[in-house]
């Protein structure tokens, strides 16, 4: 299954329509992030806690990721790097590595196929650098 994780700010966009356009024929989700409710961050690491819940709507779209063979991360360039949106999503992911529900999260990220759409506007080949590395790292 192919889950697309849209961080577009214009739902009809370029950056829509360029991975419509890339992901024609295929069966997928598609969960634009800027529908859902993501609060801050809550940094555990150094308190010797855990995260047992989340108060908004980030469990229900890393589950939907975890099930996932592919996931597709389709964002616009912004000051080069993802969206608040998707750069939000990505951060969460530090919580999800601190509950004890997803013990093996970072075995089974590392088994997704991940495909990263980005768009930007002028000099995109210079711009994109960053936001690909960024990305590569995560």
């Amino acid at each position: 299954m192919i889950t697309v994780l849209f961080g577009g700010s214009r739902p009809d966009g370029n950056t829509a329509h360029l991975t419509k356009m890339a992901i024609a024929g295929y069966d997928y989700e598609w969960i634009d992030l800027t529908e859902y409710q993501l609060n801050p961050v809550r940094d555990v690491r150094h308190d010797n806690t855990t995260i047992g819940s989340y108060e908004d709507d980030y469990k229900t779209i890393i589950d939907k990721v975890l099930a996932s063979d592919t996931v597709i991360i389709a964002s616009p360039i912004y000051w080069y790097s993802l969206s608040a949106s998707m750069k939000s999503f990505i951060d969460h992911w530090s919580e999800t590595l601190m509950d004890p529900r997803y013990k093996d999260f970072k075995e089974k990220m590392s088994e997704k196929d991940f495909r990263l759409i980005i768009v930007g506007g002028d000099c995109p080949k210079v711009k994109a650098k960053p936001c690909i590395t960024q990305v590569k790292y995560s």
